[in-house]
């Protein structure tokens, strides 16, 4: 019973901490630009980065060191993908023109544009806050790829939720499977250097396992699938962007 008991605590106490973190990240964004027109035609991408990434463990940790490795192989294949999917999904719901990103990255390689020079806090998530864009280098960006606005993807490494005991007042007690949970936000910046679109979004997924194998890759790429989504439902919907 004690057990039961102090496994209900840690669950309650952990989901508070996970909508806390929520609340912080979605009040640390930034602001976007007064209510106004805006028209895009022609868009560009900045390669997807991952904000937050596992710790490098000890040299003399040799079971950490592969788990950290496979991790961050998972992480390079998962920010290529993410490029490629959210290039497609823009094109199929808004019809804009993407500059290809092999000439975004000329460009960037050119003037010396790297996640440093274009984000706060380096990239990196302070806690649960997410970095945001430095909005006068993008601005620079913009004009030297000659588009109507950039999209900026930031994403938070998942996390692996353990299964628990929950309980609630409705539905008893019971057990709650793992699942990962994930997040990101997304930024448009336009070429007058305004932020036209703020998008902290969240997606969960039950860990997918047949019998002792896990697949890791095909649930972390799920996640991604839903994140881009979220944050293009918000983006058509907003009545201050015109796309042509």
């Amino acid at each position: 019973m004690l057990n039961n008991a102090s496994n209900q605590i840690r669950s309650k106490a952990g989901v508070i901490l996970l909508l806390l973190s929520f609340c912080a990240s979605t009040l640390a964004a930034p602001k976007e630009t007064p209510d106004y027109k805006y028209t895009i035609t022609t868009i560009a991408l900045i390669p997807a980065i991952y904000a937050k990434t596992p710790p490098k463990p000890k040299t003399d940790e040799l079971v950490k060191q592969k788990q950290y490795t496979t991790e961050i192989a998972i992480l390079q294949r998962l920010s290529k993908y993410a490029d490629k999917r959210l290039a497609k999904r823009i094109k199929a719901r808004t019809g804009l023109q993407i500059i290809s990103q092999k000439y975004v990255m000329q460009i960037m390689n050119a003037n010396g544009f790297t996640t440093d020079t274009l984000y706060t806090q380096k990239g990196k998530m302070a806690g649960s806050k997410f970095p945001v864009p430095l909005f006068a280098n993008v601005q620079k960006l913009a004009g030297l790829l000659k588009v109507s606005a950039i999209v900026m993807p930031v994403l938070d490494g998942p996390q692996d939720i353990h299964g628990h005991y929950v309980f609630t007042f409705l539905g008893g007690s019971g057990y709650q499977p793992p699942f990962e949970t994930s997040r990101a936000a997304f930024y448009v910046v336009s070429s007058s250097g305004c932020n036209l679109c703020t998008s902290v979004t969240m997606a969960d997924h039950p860990v997918t396992q047949i019998g002792q194998r896990t697949f890791q890759f095909a649930d972390w790429r799920d996640m991604l699938n839903l994140l881009i989504e979220n944050f293009l439902d918000e983006l058509t919907e907003k009545t201050t962007i015109i796309f042509k």
